[in-house]
C-alpha cells in the first residue's frame, strides 16, 4: 500500500512520478481505501505482478483488492470480447501516467487506513472552508443590503421631510435672523400625507376653515393632519402664521407641528397626534364623557399657564396667541396640556408687549375688551382669555352656551362677579366636586383662590391684569398674596355681538 501524499505527488507532476520509488507496506487493514485516478494509462499486465478476474464488476473487484494484502491498485477494464474484467496489481506503480485528454481508464490506488482518515479530514476541512466562505459571503451581502436599505430610507425621509425655506411669510424676520439662515419649515410631499391618512379617510374633527384627519407616517409616528377646505384670506393668513412659527416655538405645553404642504389649491399642516382630544371634552358638563378630578384640572391649568409664559417671555420670539380656549388645548396620552392653533397668533417685535391690528380674529367670549374694540393685542389679551378658561375649568360651564341664554355679551363674567360680591361665588364650582361623590382632592379654599385669580385675569383694563409669571406663582403657592379684583367689565364696554356666530369672529377695526 502507498501513502496518499506519494500518490498525490506522483500523479500531479509526471516528472516527480518517474523519479519517485514507491514502497510497499508490510501490513494491510479492512479500513484501507482507494484513491480514484481518472484518464490513466494502465500499468502493463504481467503474470508476476497482476491478477485478472473475468466478469467481475467494480465493487467485487474493490473487495478482492482489499482482501489481498499486497494489492496496490485495481482497475475495472473492458475486455476485447466486451466482458468487464477486474485487474489487480501487486507491485509498485512505476509505468503509468495521466492523459491530458479524455482517454485511458480509471485506476484505483490502494491507500492505508491512516491516509484515508487524513483524506476524509482534508475533505471535511475543505467543505468547512467552503461553507464558511459561502456563509460569510451571504452574511456580508445581508449586511450590505441592510445598510443600503437603511441609507435609502434615511435619504428618502430626508428628501420628503427636507426643510424648505418659507418665502411667503406673514411674520417678518428681523435682520439678525435673516443673517442666521432665515426661517425654515419641514415640507412634506402630498403623496406622503395622502398615504399616511389613507387618502384622508379617518376624519377626527373639523373647524371653520379646515378638517382634521388622523394618520401615520412610514416611520411609525401618529399624526393629525389639518387640511384647509376654505382658502379664504383669513384661512391662508392663519396657515402661514403656523408655518412660520413652527421653527421658532418648541415647548412641552405647545403642540408640535411636524411639517406642512402647500400648493395653489391645497394647504395642509401636519401635527403630532394627541390621543386624548381637546380639554373641552373633559370640562363641559353637557358634553363630557370623562371627568377630571380637581388635582388633574389644576395640573392642566398650570401647564397651560407655563405654555403661555413661554410664548410671552421665554421663547425665541414673543408671541400672543389671541385664541386661547378649551377646544384649542389638546391632551397627550399622559394628560399633559398642549396649546394648539396658532392661526391668529401675533408676533411682537423686540421688547414690545403689544401691537395694534386692523383685523380682529378669535372667539368673542374669550376676547379682551381692548382687543375686541380697538384691535390692541397685548400679552394681557392672552391673560384675559386664560381667566375665562380658568373659570370654565372650575365651573364646568361652557361660556359660549351660557351667554346664549341672554342677549348681554359676557353674561357669564357678570354672573360670576355678582356671586363674588354676594360671597356666594363657590356656587359656580362644578357640582361634580360639591356632590357627595366628588373627588377627595377638592378643596373649597383652593377653588375660591382659583376664582379670584381668574377674576384678576379678566379685569376690564389691561393694566389691572397680572402677567403670566405672577399667575403661575399664585396658582402654585398658597402663601402668595392675591389682591382683590375689580369689576371684570365696564357696562356696555363691548360692541354688540354677531348673533349668527359667537364661537369665532373676524372684524375690521376702524382707525383714524
Amino acid at each position: 500500500m502507498f501513502s496518499r501524499v506519494s500518490v498525490a505527488n506522483c500523479f500531479r507532476e509526471e516528472s516527480k512520478w518517474r523519479r519517485f520509488k514507491w514502497k510497499l507496506r508490510e501490513t494491510c487493514s479492512d479500513d484501507d481505501g482507494f484513491q480514484p485516478l481518472k484518464n490513466m494509462k494502465l500499468i502493463p499486465e504481467t503474470d508476476n505482478w497482476t491478477i485478472s478476474y473475468e466478469g467481475v464488476g467494480l465493487e467485487e473487484c474493490k473487495e478482492r483488492c482489499l482482501k489481498t494484502c499486497n494489492c496496490t491498485a485495481f482497475a475495472n477494464t473492458d475486455m476485447p470480447n466486451g466482458v468487464r474484467s477486474c485487474v489487480m496489481w501487486t507491485r509498485s506503480l512505476e509505468d503509468t501516467r495521466r492523459y491530458s485528454t479524455n482517454r485511458g481508464q480509471n485506476l484505483y490506488v490502494k491507500l492505508a487506513a491512516l491516509d484515508m482518515e487524513r483524506k476524509r479530514k482534508n475533505q471535511n476541512k475543505k467543505k468547512l472552508t467552503i461553507g464558511l466562505i459561502v456563509c460569510g459571503s451571504l452574511l456580508l451581502l445581508l449586511i450590505v443590503g441592510v445598510v443600503t436599505f437603511c441609507c435609502w430610507k434615511r435619504y428618502k425621509n430626508a428628501v420628503l421631510l427636507a426643510p424648505v425655506e418659507v418665502t411667503n411669510q406673514s411674520l417678518p424676520l428681523d435682520e439678525e435672523e435673516m443673517t442666521n439662515g432665515g426661517l425654515t419649515s419641514p415640507f412634506i410631499q402630498f403623496d406622503v400625507i395622502a398615504q399616511a391618512t389613507n387618502n384622508f379617510q379617518d376624519k377626527i374633527g373639523s373647524g371653520g376653515f379646515a378638517n382634521v384627519y388622523r394618520g401615520r407616517l412610514v416611520d411609525g409616528r401618529d399624526i393629525a393632519v389639518k387640511r384647509l377646505y376654505k382658502l379664504t384670506d383669513d384661512a391662508i393668513q392663519g396657515f402661514w402664521n403656523e408655518v412660520n412659527l413652527i421653527a421658532l416655538l418648541q415647548h412641552t405645553n405647545l403642540v408640535r407641528v411636524i411639517g406642512y404642504f402647500h400648493d395653489p389649491e391645497t394647504k395642509i399642516l401636519v401635527y403630532e397626534y394627541l390621543p386624548n382630544s381637546s380639554l373641552n371634552t373633559y370640562i363641559y358638563k353637557t358634553t363630557r364623557s370623562n371627568v377630571l378630578d380637581w388635582n388633574k384640572r389644576m395640573d392642566i391649568a398650570k401647564g397651560i399657564a407655563r405654555g403661555l409664559l413661554y410664548l410671552h417671555q421665554d421663547s425665541r420670539v414673543r408671541v400672543i396667541h389671541l385664541d386661547l380656549k378649551l377646544s384649542n388645548v389638546l391632551l397627550c396620552d399622559q394628560m399633559i396640556p398642549k396649546i394648539s392653533d396658532f392661526g391668529t397668533a401675533k408676533r411682537l417685535d423686540g421688547e414690545d408687549t403689544q401691537a395694534v391690528t386692523n383685523t380682529v380674529t378669535g372667539t368673542r367670549c374669550y376676547m379682551a375688551p381692548e382687543y375686541a374694540i380697538d384691535g390692541v393685542c397685548s400679552l394681557k389679551a392672552d391673560v384675559f382669555s386664560f381667566g375665562v378658561l380658568l373659570l370654565e375649568m372650575v365651573s364646568g360651564i361652557n361660556v359660549i352656551e351660557f351667554n346664549k341664554q341672554d342677549d348681554g355679551h359676557q353674561r357669564f363674567l357678570r354672573f360670576t362677579w355678582n356671586l363674588w360680591l354676594q360671597g356666594k361665588v363657590l356656587k359656580i364650582v362644578d357640582q361634580y366636586f360639591t356632590s357627595s361623590s366628588s373627588s377627595t382632592s377638592y378643596q373649597p379654599e383652593e377653588a375660591l383662590r382659583c376664582i379670584q385669580i381668574a377674576l384678576l385675569c379678566v379685569q376690564a383694563h389691561a393694566e389691572d391684569r397680572p402677567l403670566m409669571d405672577s399667575i403661575i406663582l399664585m396658582l402654585g403657592s398658597q402663601n402668595e398674596v392675591i389682591r382683590l379684583p375689580k369689576p371684570p367689565l365696564e357696562a356696555d364696554s363691548l360692541p354688540e355681538q354677531d348673533p349668527q356666530d359667537e364661537s369665532s369672529t373676524t372684524s375690521t377695526v376702524a382707525t383714524a
